[in-house]
This record gives C-alpha cells, structure tokens and sequence, in this order.
C-alpha cells in the first residue's frame, strides 16, 4: 500500500505529458484526434521513456537491500517499480486510443491562432485558470500571510513529529500470539513435555482459543534446552469475538502464572525472525555482585 500510495503522482505523469502533446496537436496544429494521438505520442516517446526508467532505477534497487531493512523495502521497490512500468505501458497504449475517440477536432478555421474567431478553451479549463489566476494574485498582494501560514504548517508538522506515538512494527490484532516459556532448571525432556501439556490444557479453556501447537527444546529454527517451551495460540477472527488479543493475552499470563517455577510471557509473534524467541516492549538488565541485593531490585 505504501508502494501504491507513493507512486499514485508519478504513474499518471506519463498519461498527462502524452495527452496534453496530443491535445497540441488537435488545437494548434489542427489534426484530426487520431492523427495526434499517433504523432503527438511518437513525438515524445523517447523523452516520456527516459524518464520512466530514471524513475525505476531509482526505485528497484530498494527492492534487492539486504538485511532487516531489506526485509521491509522489498515489496515497496519491487510494487513502485511495476507501477512505474505498467504506467509507461498505459501512456503509450490506452491512453492514445482513449484520446482519438473522445478528444474533439479542431473547429475548421482559415484564421490564424489567436485572431477573433480563434477556438478557445473549453469553460472548465477557463473557469480552473481564473480561479488559479485570481488565488496567485492574493498571495502575492498578502506575501507576509503566505509566508506566516507556511511557518505555522511547518511548526504544526514538528508538533505532531514530537507528540504522536512512533512504533517501528505496531502490535496488531492478528488472532494469533505465543507464549514462551521456560521451565524450572534442570528439568528433564519428560518434566518439561508434561509441563507444556498442562499448559495448553489450560489455554485450551479459554472459549476464544481455536488452535495451540507447542514445541520442546527448540527456540525459533534452532534447538536450545530441553527447558525451553513454545506454545502457539490461534484465536477466533476478530470479527467473531468480543475481547481484543491483548485481553485474551492477559488472561493466559495470569492463568500461566499458577505454574510453580515456570516463566512464562504471551507476546506478539515476531514478524521478522521467526517465533520462539522473547519479544518484549522493552528490556531492563540489572547487573552486580551481589545476587541477594539483585533479586531485591528485580522483585521491587
């Protein structure tokens, strides 16, 4: 969508320099429609051209970057990138054929361009320029309002920069999550089977729950200890409940909270990585000497 919405400017530049050449044509060169639509297009084929593929090389290598980044920008790169194309496509085809059906010949005239009976533009496009004429001329008789008015928008845009809530991946409602959980140390692969098991039996019972798969001994694709648990949890559509994934993901941390020994956290599925692993908010490692004095601080 972001692809789409950027390129939503640049797709239809190719239409408007290939219909407005062709509309030369028709009015000041008096041609018929579709003798400008053949001319007018082969006159600046190469020009619209060049600057479509300036415009995709700009945007497809965004779609070949590597790493985390590379992950987010790939479908962007590669949707303006086709965007672009399918514009230059629609320029030179569809747009031609449109325009030798529906634009409107020249008035058959043997006076020259600009004498009394001239062809004029048509009253929408007079009534777009007076109006564009007679807003120009406020702004430059109130030059100082203008420039006010640019400094407020601007200083409004900083505002909003520094008061809105900026997340780099924001928490959906997906009608999925994982717990990851930990189980006590030194636990055998049978204690924690049992453990896990007991566990999804208590997920299990909450009425918006359709699917749990859990896994043992395995932290995202890679094995870790036998005490390391992962439970997938599949909701219900949003549509067909009344909680929202947060409090349904409440409810599984307190319920978990009865297991003696055991940590356990319901979080987000990490869309980039994998699950399996703990995703949290944010971190706070405490570090010292003294383990007596760092349980204190970490149970305050």
């Amino acid at each position: 969508m972001l692809g789409l919405s950027l390129s939503t400017g640049i797709v239809i530049d190719d239409a408007i320099i290939v219909l407005e050449n062709i509309y030369r044509h028709i009015d000041e060169e008096r041609r018929s429609p579709f003798e400008a639509a053949i001319t007018g297009t082969r006159e600046i084929a190469l020009a619209v051209t060049a600057t479509t593929l300036s415009l995709v090389v700009i945007f497809l290598p965004v779609a070949f970057m590597g790493g985390l980044v590379g992950k987010f920008w790939n479908s962007f790169g590669l949707t303006a990138t086709f965007a672009i194309l399918v514009s230059l496509l629609v320029a030179f085809t569809l747009t031609p054929m449109i325009a030798a059906r529906i634009l409107a010949p020249a008035p058959d005239v043997t006076e020259p361009a600009g004498g009394r009976h001239a062809p004029k533009p048509g009253g929408l496009y007079r009534a777009l320029e007076r109006a564009y004429e007679a807003l120009l001329a406020r702004c430059l008789r109130r030059r100082w309002v203008v420039v006010v008015v640019c400094a407020a928008i601007l200083a409004s845009g900083w505002y909003l920069l520094k008061t809105a809530r900026l997340e780099f991946v924001v928490d959906d409602d997906m009608s999925e999550f994982e717990v990851v959980a930990e189980a006590p140390p030194g636990s055998s692969l049978e204690r924690s089977t049992a453990i896990v098991a007991a566990m999804e039996t208590e997920i299990r019972t909450i009425p918006e729950v359709v699917t749990v798969f859990s896994t043992v001994g395995v932290r995202g694709q890679s094995q870790a200890s036998v005490t390391d648990l992962s439970i997938y949890v599949g909701l219900t559509h949003l549509s067909r409940r009344a909680r929202t994934q947060e409090a349904i993901k409440q409810e599984v941390r307190q319920r978990l909270a009865a297991f003696p020994g055991t940590r356990a956290s319901a979080q987000q599925i990490a869309l980039i990585g994998g699950g399996g692993f703990r995703q949290t908010p944010f971190n706070l490692i405490l570090r010292g000497p003294d383990l007596a004095r760092l349980e204190v601080f970490a149970r305050a």
